[in-house]
């Protein structure tokens, strides 16, 4: 489980040694209000901002459609198809056009504006002005966000400039840690080769901990107690109580014998893991992207609200190790992920334990269907 099992171990991996302030993250935005789910999300994350340098064409592939994301220097953002209508060469190998603003077609010249219109062809001078969209020449479009480091993109294409209903950012699922300035985060993302079905589903199961990362309890691999609620159409939380190894540093160091975890899913990809030790609650939230139906790039942000201080320098070496943490977890899970046998991922349901998984599963085929 790759969010929740990350912080079994984070959470005791580190001795709270120094007594400096806390100050907010440098990685928060200051609003108050906590955004609530909104059913049938069709927004999903495609990459960090650092992902996408100023003008210049970055391909990202969901459910087997490329599609090339581009943004310009006021930080606005763009995406259209990546299949040129001419030849089908991939526009994320062009360039983006310092005059027009469009994307430049490294075959033959033609020019693609934010809207998929062909803009220009070669040779021409002046810039086409067509608003009705051609089946021959243009291309469809795709509405691009950006939210605290992460971009999202709405997985529908709109083909008219000024459509009747356009989707609004607004229907963005954020999790409640965005909001609050005490929490500081890093990012992570890694392919795994296997559906994004899977890769959730194994964020949302608590049975693996002990058996697949170092940090879990093998003596008392079961939770204490647990409690599963649905919140919304598509959202569902379970909370766990979990009894930590006596072995562990979260025993030793801290006195922590038992933690409650929130688990939670949001369709169709997100999944939340809320780890309370103490006074202290550490989050991670993952984003499953549907690359094809055998891969899938999993986004991570961790975040943290013990050991944030106001010293950068010490600020950087937890958010050091609170990476290399997360790496190792991310690798434990892939070892085992990646060896699920796609024709068999759907196995069976056994224990009380498999719950979570099985709301996700058929909550999610529901979502499927109405696609």
């Amino acid at each position: 489980m790759i969010n929740l099992y990350y912080f079994l171990g984070f959470c005791i991996s580190i001795v709270n040694s120094l007594s400096i302030g806390k100050m907010p993250s440098f990685s928060t935005i200051g609003k108050t209000n906590y955004q609530p789910h909104l059913e049938n999300n069709n927004w999903y994350v495609v990459g960090k901002v650092s992902d996408f340098s100023q003008n210049k064409p970055t391909k990202i592939i969901i459910n087997d459609t490329p599609i090339t994301v581009w943004r310009d220097k006021n930080d606005k953002y763009a995406a259209i198809s990546d299949i040129c209508p001419h030849r089908g060469v991939s526009l994320s190998k062009g360039r983006i056009d310092k005059h027009t603003g469009c994307v430049v077609c490294p075959y033959h010249t033609f020019k693609y504006n934010n809207k998929g219109r062909l803009a220009q062809s070669p040779g021409q001078k002046s810039l086409r002005t067509n608003t009705v969209y051609n089946l021959k020449t243009d291309l469809p479009y795709y509405k691009v966000s950006s939210y605290n480091d992460w971009v999202y993109l709405y997985n529908e294409p709109t083909f008219e400039i000024s459509p009747l209903n356009p989707p609004s950012s607004n229907g963005i699922w954020h999790e409640p840690e965005s909001y609050d300035p005490n929490f500081r985060y890093v990012l992570l993302d890694k392919e795994f080769d296997i559906d994004a079905r899977t890769v959730t589903e194994n964020s949302l199961d608590i049975l693996h901990i002990s058996e697949v990362h170092t940090f879990g309890n093998k003596k008392k691999p079961l939770p204490l107690s647990d409690k599963i609620e649905r919140i919304a159409d598509g959202h569902v939380k379970a909370t766990y109580e979990y009894e930590t190894s006596s072995e562990s540093m979260a025993f030793k160091i801290f006195g922590v014998e038992n933690l409650i975890v929130e688990n939670e899913y949001i369709l169709p990809h997100y999944t939340v893991a809320r780890v309370k030790f103490g006074t202290y609650t550490n989050t991670i939230i993952t984003s499953a992207l549907p690359v094809t139906n055998n891969k899938t790039r999993l986004f991570v942000k961790a975040y943290r609200d013990n050991w944030v201080y106001n010293f950068p320098p010490l600020n950087y070496i937890f958010d050091k190790i609170t990476e290399n943490q997360m790496e190792q977890t991310l690798t434990e899970d892939i070892g085992v992920i990646n060896n699920i046998y796609y024709q068999h991922r759907d196995g069976n349901f056994i224990t009380k334990y498999d719950g979570l998984v099985k709301m996700y599963r058929e909550d999610y085929q529901k979502y499927i269907s109405k696609m």
